[in-house]
């Protein structure tokens, strides 16, 4: 799975990173995105928790989320593939 890909001049997919903690953290503040969540992301701690366990679905090939970007490199939101199977190379 690529890491990046530059949608156009203003949008951009790409990896997760530690450094988007606080993204993490503005978004969850929505109560509806809250209810999203397996594990309620509340403080930063909780953010990085979640920043992790993407990391973690990543490097197994279980899911692959990536943080939307515009073209300053401001989050937007989350795309993600999940319930990824390699043998049919689909998720």
């Amino acid at each position: 799975m690529r890491d990046r890909s530059e949608v156009s001049a203003d949008l951009c997919l790409r990896r997760w990173s530690s450094q988007d903690a606080q993204a993490v953290s503005d978004a969850f503040a929505d109560p509806e995105m809250r209810r999203q969540s397996g594990e309620p992301v509340t403080s930063m701690d909780a953010a990085r928790r979640w920043l992790a366990a993407q990391a973690d679905q990543w490097a197994s090939g279980a899911a692959f989320a990536f943080a939307v970007v515009d073209g300053t490199g401001t989050v937007s939101g989350n795309a993600a593939v999940s319930a990824v199977n390699q043998r049919h190379n689909s998720g």
